[in-house]
């Protein structure tokens, strides 16, 4: 089965709209000019009825009742035919002879007076609704012009009241009218099939676009970008396409920088083990208790990568349980600082935190104690001897916030967006020899967004890096 183009459907509904909205106008456009010409008639016969009215009222009071009318009904004929309203044979064409018919449809005066017969169609009725007079009366639709004398209706003229155009010159006007509509509405539709295929293609061209650059994300051709031409719908999604290439790029080059680094990362401890091992069976080192301590510290420390690496992994795909309760993070600080005194003796850190309120938050007692771990022990490794480490807790209505911070060395402003990063590390002193995984801060960040909070480095007053941690209350 032929299936249509998008391009095609929208042009056809454009299309087609178009020419249903043509056609309710040009019905209703003559609807209207033919209740317009019908209304127009209707007034104009009533206007030319005023001086006869005038007239009759005229009468009225000079003889203050209507007897010279009832008894003489010729009365009122004499009166049409002064106002022109009649003329002398209308009244006589009792046959259909072709000089009367020729005579009265040239009368145009009298169109609304006469019938299909050609008699004046009239009646004079009273305020209680009695005729007085009536002459030829046959039409049913009819309307009413009142008769008044100082102010006050002391008769109506009733008259037939037309309700379409079924001869004369205004349906003449009409027909010709309801032609110029048709030419009008087919030259309109022409003219919206000319406009609204152009108009399809403007619409159309973008998502022709955004399917040719999703066929090349499926490939994994991370670095097409759409034009961006537009300042509608379709223009924001093409920009959005092209945030999601790029940041598909990126992670892109995140994780074959992840693999790579993974597999230094694992490469070198083994590398050691297996040399001292080669060395060993060869005869070349003794099998000594220093010997087998030095391979022991590099399996301690593949098992820590290991471990950080699985607890980085479950953290990404969800896996870290938390069973939150009220916990007090200024006694865990305080506990924590008790626990680590020994390291920071024998390293001569100077070790501050003058917070001796209670710091309630919701929180996992657990990865809270963990987060505190690896702050602390990235405090420690990455200060020179003799440094400092600070900490400090802010606590508003809405936000908790932990600010570690720490002494020379420092990093390089391009590095603090980086420290979050996995197995990242600064060229300088923040590197592998000092025993670190480079995932310690990735598991922080995970753990604190975790808790719904925020963390980021900046650099400390100390001279060092500052960690913030802000959790919302």
């Amino acid at each position: 089965m032929y299936a249509l183009r998008i391009q095609n459907k929208l042009f056809l509904t454009l299309l087609v709209t178009s020419i249903i909205a043509v056609a309710i106008l040009v019905v209703l456009m003559h609807w209207s000019v033919g209740r317009g010409m019908v209304d127009y008639i209707n007034k104009r016969e009533a206007d030319k009825l005023q001086p006869m009215i005038s007239e009759i009222a005229t009468r009225y009071g000079q003889y203050d009742n209507w007897q010279w009318l009832q008894t003489k009904p010729a009365v009122l004929r004499q009166i049409m035919f002064e106002n022109l309203l009649l003329r002398r044979h209308d009244d006589q064409c009792e046959h259909d002879d072709d000089e009367c018919r020729d005579h009265i449809r040239t009368d145009v005066s009298s169109q609304m007076l006469h019938s299909s017969r050609r008699r004046p169609d009239i009646a004079i009725v009273d305020v209680e609704g009695n005729t007085i007079v009536a002459l030829n009366v046959r039409a049913k639709q009819r309307t009413k012009l009142a008769i008044e004398r100082q102010g006050q209706t002391i008769a109506w003229v009733s008259i037939p009241q037309r309700e379409k155009i079924s001869e004369g010159f205004e349906l003449l006007f009409l027909e010709q009218q309801r032609k110029a509509f048709w030419i009008m509405s087919l030259i309109v539709i022409a003219l919206a099939g000319i406009i609204a295929f152009p108009l399809a293609r403007h619409f159309v061209r973008p998502i022709e676009q955004l399917t040719d650059g999703a066929n090349h994300l499926t490939q994994g051709k991370y670095t097409l970008h759409l034009p961006i031409n537009r300042n509608d719908e379709l223009g924001q999604l093409a920009r959005d396409f092209n945030e999601l290439a790029t940041t598909l790029d990126q992670n892109e080059s995140s994780r074959k920088r992840w693999l790579a680094d993974i597999s230094h990362e694992l490469r070198t401890p083994l590398a050691i083990l297996s040399g001292e091992i080669e060395a060993m069976i060869d005869g070349v080192r003794p099998i000594s208790k220093q010997g087998i301590e030095s391979m022991q510290e590099e399996v301690a420390h593949l098992s820590k990568l290991v471990n950080d690496l699985y607890e980085l992994t479950k953290a990404d795909i969800g896996g870290l349980s938390y069973r939150k309760a009220e916990i007090d993070l200024a006694e865990l600080v305080r506990t924590k600082l008790t626990a680590y005194q020994p390291i920071f003796n024998e390293h001569k850190l100077s070790v501050s935190f003058d917070n001796t309120l209670p710091v309630n938050m919701w929180a996992d007692n657990t990865r809270i104690n963990q987060l505190l771990d690896n702050l602390l022990t990235n405090a420690y490794r990455y200060t020179n001897d003799g440094g400092q480490i600070k900490l400090s807790i802010q606590q508003d209505k809405h936000t908790i916030i932990l600010l570690v911070e720490d002494s020379a060395p420092g990093v390089p402003d391009e590095a603090l967006d980086q420290l979050f990063d996995y197995l990242y590390r600064t060229e300088q002193s923040r590197n592998r020899e000092n025993g670190g995984s480079g995932l310690g801060l990735a598991i922080c960040k995970r753990i604190v967004d975790g808790h719904g909070g925020t963390m980021t480095a900046e650099h400390s007053a100390l001279g060092g890096v500052a960690i913030r941690v802000q959790f919302s209350v």
